[in-house]
């Protein structure tokens, strides 16, 4: 087990964790069946990407159920995309629907939960664990909308994780 998770069976492959091989903000494992290097991320909540859920929290107090785009008016999108990573959390959702071409439609509301959170009425786990963009669990002291508003994004840290 690393970081309280079991081996896993994710699409047909095993994937167990070495913690001895630790690189990029987690343990790494090269798939047995596939060859591919699974590798699990922790993720935070940062300042960018609060400022994205208010954002979001603004547009429902207008419509509820109406989904935004982010890109269009969020001041923080001019410096990152992160603010879609709230899904790791259940704080955003992404509009299912589907462009004529089949891709992404790029538009998000927030939760309930995302709500809740937002309002500084519940705390979440500070990290999010992320094998292949899912969610294998949590980790860490439980933060609010406060404490990730002070959580800065370092470029230089995550670089510093890479060269390990």
């Amino acid at each position: 087990m690393v970081l309280g998770l079991p081996a896993k069976e994710i699409a047909g492959h095993t994937v167990r964790f070495d913690s001895s091989a630790s690189r990029m903000n987690g343990d790494h494992h090269v798939c047995p069946t596939c060859g591919h290097e699974e590798r699990i991320y922790k993720r935070s909540i940062n300042k960018t990407m609060v400022i994205g859920l208010l954002f979001l929290l603004r547009g429902a107090q207008q419509d509820s159920q109406a989904y935004w785009s982010l890109p269009a008016g969020d001041p923080s999108h001019h410096r990152s995309r992160d603010t879609t990573r709230l899904r790791l959390w259940g704080l955003i959702e992404e509009e299912l629907e589907r462009r004529e071409d089949g891709g992404r439609k790029g538009f998000w509301r927030i939760t309930p939960q995302g709500v809740r959170f937002a309002r500084g009425i519940t705390k979440l786990p500070k990290y999010a664990l992320t094998l292949n963009g899912r969610v294998l669990g949590y980790d860490g002291p439980e933060v609010d909308v406060y404490d990730a508003y002070k959580e800065h994004f370092d470029l230089r840290e995550v670089l510093g994780q890479m060269l390990v």
